[in-house]
């Protein structure tokens, strides 16, 4: 059984409700699993900066590429554990113009705590799909425009050094609905502001 959270996706719970229940003792987090919630948590104040050229050029609609590419990665459970970008080789380079490309490698690191082979295989079909979804949208007749894809590759979890994380940016598709959800208008004061005994909490969605 996977459980899967989303950090934008809250409803409210009775605090009571809390006080009720009683902690497995059986259920235990592994310094793994510390680190996942840690980072998850984290993303949402710590968010890698990405130019907004890029980010306008990713997003632009009707295609919306950053949402199709959110949607390749979500789902994978327990194995996907991050998405790096390498823009530009790590380098600040203003683009101007379609033909001024920016340069993007993808990394989809795989988890090999627990079934590295099926990980593994999640992985490189999710990069093939982004190989796709690149070149349909940002390819014609064998040019790149706006952003060129160098390279779509898996990459296993004991695999990335330090030198690797200092390099490359984390791409987390959860940071899109969250901005997403900022900019929708907020509710008037009079309207938010009543009195609750309620605790806001993400909501889980399981897959079984």
């Amino acid at each position: 059984m996977v459980a899967e959270f989303y950090a934008t996706k809250r409803v409210p719970i009775e605090k009571a409700l809390f006080l009720a229940q009683t902690p497995a003792k059986n259920v235990l987090l592994t310094p793994d699993d510390h680190f996942t919630l840690q980072a998850w948590l984290a993303s949402r104040y710590h968010r890698p900066v990405f130019p907004d050229e890029f980010n306008r050029r990713l997003s632009n609609r009707p295609v919306e590429v950053h949402k199709k590419l959110a949607n390749i990665f979500k789902g994978s459970g327990t194995d996907i554990i991050a998405i790096l970008f390498d823009l530009d080789q790590g380098r600040a380079i203003e683009r101007d113009g379609a033909e001024d490309v920016y340069s993007l490698t993808i990394y989809i690191v795989y988890s090999v705590e627990f079934d590295s082979a099926r990980a593994l295989k999640t992985a490189n079909d999710m990069a093939s799909r982004v190989r796709q979804l690149f070149a349909a949208n940002f390819k014609s007749r064998g040019q790149w425009h706006n952003i060129e894809l160098r390279a779509a590759n898996a990459m296993s979890a004991d695999s990335v050094s330090m030198q690797t994380l200092r390099m490359f940016k984390p791409w987390n598709f959860d940071y899109l609905t969250i901005v997403e959800g900022e900019a929708k208008p907020k509710p008037s004061p009079t309207a938010s502001a009543q009195p609750s005994s309620q605790s806001p909490l993400v909501s889980p969605e399981r897959d079984d």
